[in-house]
């Protein structure tokens, strides 16, 4: 975000892609995002589409810190509109391995362009057969919580196997039947879908392929 005369609110020194120091994250807000996507017509009508009755249902597997949200909404100028936590069984508490940084992004992007919405971030903890995201997109589906369902993760074809690629073909045709859409994310590695991204790779290495969460016709990618 830029103060009025175009400088940095703040910085955020970050590793290269090469490895060495000196680099700097870039932090566009949700104005930002609605300039690049022409979204401010539709948040500028007389009758504003913002997301304002509308519920959004987020996929996680971690619980995430309120407060993060608040502060993301206070730096970008959003009113203050606290998601909904859905604990689908126990508490999985705030898992530090990278999670709770995926759901927080989440969670406050939906609220971000959709700004007025209502955001159900729905919780599952993973067991020993199955992801815990797996169970909340499963629950969302299940209760029919909201029209919208957001989720971020993401697993190649291949890697899937025919059973795996069935199983999310069929949770999200069970979805599009109920009027849901599922909005599923896509991209991360470009056309290399199974490649892993690591410091200082290179190439691709495992050839195209895509995300099996992504690839059915019943989700938007």
């Amino acid at each position: 975000k830029m103060t009025a005369r175009g400088l940095p609110l703040s910085t955020f020194p970050t590793t290269c892609s090469d490895g060495s120091s000196g680099c700097y994250d870039l932090g566009p807000g949700p104005g930002d995002f609605a300039k690049v996507y022409n979204v401010l017509p539709l948040w500028n009508a007389a009758s504003p589409i913002d997301g304002t009755g509308v519920t959004i249902a987020v996929v996680g597997e971690t619980n995430i810190n309120i407060q993060d949200v608040r502060d993301f909404r206070t730096m970008f100028g959003l009113p203050a509109n606290d998601p909904q936590i859905v604990l689908n069984g126990p508490d999985p508490g705030i898992l530090t391995d990278g999670e709770e940084t995926e759901s927080d992004l989440d969670v406050e992007w939906s609220g971000g362009v959709a700004k007025g919405s209502t955001v159900d971030f729905v919780v599952s903890e993973a067991t020993e057969s199955t992801a815990g995201i797996d169970l909340s997109a499963l629950y969302i589906i299940d209760n029919n919580l909201a029209p919208v369902m957001s989720e971020s993760y993401g697993g190649c074809e291949q890697g899937l196997g025919q059973y795996g690629n069935i199983f999310y073909s069929f949770i999200w045709e069970q979805a599009a039947a109920e009027g849901i859409t599922v909005l599923l994310a896509s991209g991360d590695s470009g056309s290399a879908g199974c490649d892993t991204t690591q410091l200082g790779e290179k190439a691709a290495i495992n050839g195209l392929a895509v995300s099996g969460f992504a690839s059915t016709p019943f989700n938007v990618a």
